[in-house]
């Protein structure tokens, strides 16, 4: 097999598993290791770990070394087959939350769950043997992941600690498609390892009141509607990213998921247009759950935020 032919064998492998292909996949196709080492001694293919391989149209990807480890762990199948799996091996704890990005967790290894038994003899990958329901595993970038409310409760369990953990609450209430009330629950089997009577008792003393500002709630409401907002929208909320705080909490979003619609309608929406939404999200919040973000000074803060717009 000529080298060129070699090289297009390993990229139709590739396609399907971020440009990478493992050398038992390889040798299966009729590419001999002498043939992968003199493709990889010439800069064509690129060692990312022993027995995988990036190919010229894997460019930098992201997280290239968690899916190299996914792969080695079953070398000779390919992604697509493995995906096909009932229950395929699912990336998680650490692993999951550097995917998701929430805080800055540092793992020391490649986490994976599995729902059979299965043992590894990289040392820097690790499985554990566990059943997840369907609920519990999302795809992100075509990897099987826990979800973000699984992956918590699973860094909770392994005992991150509180500062690690309040960093990763954080970034967790601002993904899509999470909600609040799983955070909590995945919080409440751990909440008295941090001095905390319940789930919401943590979210509470970690993210007090959850607060998140206005563009960032927003543009995560039409997010989880399938609602698409205007460019223009998108730029005049976020000019308000510093002056303008709500508490993401019931009142809020049935207000902004009621005027969201409005806000597709709108071609561009301007800062005088944005001043009676302020208005009616102070006014609506209940005075308790408002607490600590109010201003005392309202017309002073809203002047402020208006010129922000404007800038």
């Amino acid at each position: 097999m000529r080298a060129f032919e070699a090289l297009e064998t390993l990229e139709l492998l590739g396609a399907n598993q971020w440009g990478l292909v493992t050398t038992a996949q390889a040798r299966a196709h009729g590419l001999s290791n002498v043939r992968l080492a003199r493709l990889a001694d010439t800069g064509t293919l690129q060692r990312v770990r022993h027995g995988v391989y990036a190919l010229p149209s894997s460019g930098s990807a992201r997280r290239q070394d968690l899916y190299a480890a996914w792969l080695a762990t079953d070398p000779k199948r390919t992604a697509i087959e493995r995906l096909a799996d009932a229950e395929p091996l699912v990336v998680a704890g650490e692993s999951a939350a550097v995917v998701h990005q929430l805080g800055d967790v540092l793992p020391s290894q490649h986490q994976f769950v599995s729902a059979k038994r299965k043992q590894s003899s990289l040392p820097d990958v690790r499985v554990s043997r566990r059943d997840l329901p369907l609920t519990d595993v999302t795809t992100v970038d075509g990897l099987p992941v826990t979800t973000v409310a699984r992956t918590v409760a699973d860094l909770v369990k392994a005992g991150i600690d509180e500062d690690h953990l309040r960093e990763v609450l954080r970034d967790a209430i601002r993904s899509k498609g999470t909600e609040i009330t799983e955070l909590a629950a995945a919080l409440e089997p751990r909440a008295k390892h941090y001095g905390y009577s319940s789930g919401p008792a943590v979210l509470e003393g970690l993210v007090p009141q959850v607060p998140t500002n206005l563009a960032d709630l927003a543009t995560q409401l039409a997010a989880s509607s399938n609602v698409r907002l205007p460019p223009e929208t998108i730029d005049a909320l976020a000019r308000l990213r510093s002056a303008v705080h709500v508490d993401m909490n019931a009142a809020a979003q049935n207000i902004l998921r009621a005027i969201i619609p409005i806000f597709a309608e709108l071609p561009a929406i301007s800062a005088d247009d944005l001043r009676p939404m302020i208005e009616a999200v102070r006014n609506a919040m209940p005075e308790d759950a408002s607490r600590g973000n109010k201003p005392s000074r309202a017309g002073e803060t809203e002047s402020r935020a208006i010129e922000s717009a404007q800038d």
